[in-house]
């Protein structure tokens, strides 16, 4: 810098509007050349503070705006950049402190109050940020970072009516190149319910950047809105295909999503390729864990390679967690009154509610002390029920697993059952650390759990058969007499009625089991049914057949084996009640392979429908098995696809013994097996004495 060229203020001049302009390497250097004329030039050292802070270097930034408000304390501006150092560095007290000063000091400047408002939006004082971002847009109606700012917080807050509003007001002056503030916007809009508007503005997102995969996210969720599950699914496909590894841990929901609906919509098998995919990129215990549970869907799993699935989840989640096992202190008498603790995040309308029910009601409270851990924050009509029925309640879904485990030691529970096994809202990380001395599984999951933490496994010799079920065990079995399994029907069931054969003059199957239970030999079964029999119709009703695109797929499939549409009944009912009434319209159910019933076969028996069951090889596989054995119903059971064929065949030819079997099939089943409530109750308690009298002898 030359005296004769420029004066120091030009200089300075110069050196602002270089840094303003972006030319931040000239303007270091000029101001650097300044400082060599002109030491105490405080804007100058201001300046060089923030250049030195937008390169990171914040020490030196510090050293050099202090140096600047010590030459000349009563400008706002160097409060606000000392502030906004402090800022970067999340040192959200000191920068508070700047802020404020400069404002005290009379500065009315709508970047202070946005500045300040960021530092409240980071402590989560949210209505504090609000009201200086507000300030700000008061001071400077058009300042985009204060409406932005507003628009992304109402959004965060779930306050989409606010959002929307400061997003209006934002879009006249965004520059067009602004993917963020478009597709934030294009959020509210779909909270909203407001989807073809959302569409366009995700579209916009997607042209300006096609690999926004959140922008895919977001109309793969207007699709679900939409109820349009396969275009849902195709969008999930395509964002999942751009995750890389450092995208992966944000993606993980979505990668789970996706892997849920192609399940629901049948198409198991590429599920599992996804689920997969992420454990090669990150393994987590939870998709480890899916995938345990989706695999009893396929066909291509036997019993070991089922069993291999649940012991890679023991060795790499839970097996590691054993460090956290603590020896228990429990009073060593076998004939004492025992704290019985069950886990489940399903005491609620769920499957499994059914079965659980009459036991937690007819427990024996001299005996036993009955504790629930609910993992689930639905709250119904069952759950208030099981409250009554348990002598202590706990909501645990919030809790981590270290402060459940820890609750569960405090209550001193003697014997802990896993009611979840690897289905959806399980805790069994918790039951790897051990906090009871005894742990069992029951009835939430078609197999093993896998872990060598859990003792025991409550089953029947039909699911389990001796010398076969111990193969694929980590836990010792033990063996009810009868099923496993003791159902309680729906208190508002319908009543029965008469054949609907009769009044028909043809036989209408019926099967309600979610789609994903419905496989290529499950279909085969049923076509062949229907040829021979070429009158009959066929009920097929569930959640996913409520999408129209997947109800025709499926027609198709039928159609192109022969069977005309207009013996094809599709769709779905929008409730358990709903589906016990369709019952009514139906002779005769087929069961799905190679995972059966058991809720809707109870519900079809209840119904006075017949179920016809094929018996597999695998755990899941023989739930009808169990189930219509304890009903008394063996020649309902099929050991080949070819006697499910024969059977359902022979069962339509004779409209007579249909019609006995649906006038005593309700009688038969109260007085069998399968709903003796009291006594099912009292041999699993006989049986949770023994586990108890065992652990005493072995101590």
């Amino acid at each position: 810098m030359s005296e004769q060229q420029l004066t120091i203020p030009q200089a300075t001049e110069m050196a602002i509007k270089l840094f303003q302009s972006g030319r931040i390497g000239e303007a270091d250097k000029l101001c650097r050349q300044i400082l060599q004329v002109d030491k105490n030039n405080s804007e100058i050292l201001r300046l060089l503070g923030v250049i030195a802070g937008k390169a990171g270097v914040y020490d030196n930034a510090i050293e050099l705006i202090s140096r600047a408000i010590q030459l000349n304390p009563t400008i706002p501006d160097y409060h606000n950049s000392l502030g906004n150092i402090f800022l970067y560095q999340d040192r959200l007290d000191e920068a508070l402190n700047c802020y404020q000063y400069a404002l005290n000091l009379g500065a009315d400047s709508a970047a202070i109050y946005n500045n300040v408002g960021n530092i409240f939006k980071k402590k989560e004082q949210f209505d504090q940020a609000i009201d200086h971002y507000k300030h700000a847009v008061k001071l400077q109606p058009g300042f985009m970072d204060a409406l932005r700012n507003l628009a992304e917080l109402y959004l965060k807050q779930e306050k989409f009516d606010q959002a929307i509003e400061y997003f209006e007001k934002l879009m006249p002056i965004t520059p067009p190149d602004n993917v963020n503030v478009y597709y934030c916007y294009a959020e509210a809009l779909r909270e909203k319910g407001r989807l073809t508007d959302a569409m366009l503005y995700y579209h916009y997102v997607l042209d300006l950047n096609p690999n926004y995969i959140d922008a895919l996210i977001g109309i793969a969720k207007v699709k679900e809105k939409q109820g349009k599950i396969l275009e849902q699914i195709k969008y999930y496909q395509q964002a999942i295909e751009m995750c890389d590894s450092e995208k992966v841990d944000v993606h993980i929901a979505n990668f789970s999503q996706l892997s849920n609906l192609l399940r629901k919509v049948g198409r198991v098998d590429e599920a599992i390729k996804n689920v997969k995919r992420f454990l090669e990129i990150q393994g987590t215990s939870g998709n480890q864990s899916y995938l345990a549970f989706i695999a009893n869907y396929s066909l291509n799993y036997d019993r070991a390679a089922l069993f291999a699935e649940l012991q890679k989840f023991d060795e790499l989640y839970a097996k590691p967690l054993a460090i956290h096992i603590k020896p228990h202190n429990n009073q060593i008498d076998p004939d004492r009154k025992l704290k019985i603790g069950y886990v489940s995040a399903d005491f609620r309308r769920h499957s499994v509610a059914y079965f659980v029910e009459s036991i937690l009601k007819n427990h024996n409270h001299t005996q036993f002390e009955i504790f629930c851990y609910y993992n689930h924050e639905k709250q119904d009509e069952f759950t208030e029920r099981f409250q009554s029925y348990a002598d202590h309640w706990c909501d645990c879904v919030k809790l981590s697993d270290e402060e459940l485990t820890e609750k569960i030691r405090q209550d001193e529970i003697d014997i802990l059952i896993d009611l979840s096994g690897h289905s959806t809202g399980n805790r069994l990380l918790v039951f790897a650390k051990k906090p009871a001395p005894i742990q069992a599984t029951y009835i939430g999951f078609p197999n093993s759990t896998g872990l060598t933490a859990i003792d025991y496994h409550i089953t029947d010799s039909y699911f389990d058969p001796v010398g076969i079920g111990e193969k694929y065990h980590s836990e010792q079995l033990v063996r009810m007499s009868h099923s496993y399994h003791c159902y309680t029907p729906n208190v508002d069931s319908p009543e029965l009625v008469d054949l609907p054969a009769i009044h028909n003059g043809y036989i209408t199957f019926c099967s309600f089991n979610k789609f994903e239970k419905i496989s290529s030999i499950t279909v085969d079964m049923w076509v062949k049914i229907l040829q021979k029999i070429p009158t009959a119709k066929l009920i097929v009703k569930n959640g996913a057949l409520a999408t129209k695109q997947l109800q025709e797929d499926f027609l198709h499939l039928l159609t192109q084996q022969g069977i005309e549409a207009d013996r094809l009944i599709l769709g779905s009912e929008p409730n358990t009640l709903a589906t016990l009434h369709a019952h009514n319209q139906a002779d005769i159910t087929l069961d799905t392979y190679p995972y059966p019933g058991c809720t809707v076969t109870c519900q079809s028996l209840w119904m006075g429908v017949p179920v016809i069951t094929l018996v597999g090889e695998t755990h899941v596989a023989r739930s009808g098995l169990s189930l219509l054995t304890a009903a008394d119903f063996p020649e309902l059971i099929a050991y080949t696809e070819e006697q499910y064929v024969e059977i359902a065949v022979k069962l339509a030819s004779n409209i007579e013994n249909l019609r006995q079997l649906r006038q005593n099939m309700r009688e038969k089943l109260k007085n069998s097996p399968l709903m003796d409530h009291v006594g099912f109750t009292r041999e699993l308690e006989g049986h949770y004495r023994q586990m108890w009298k065992n652990w005493c002898v072995n101590r």
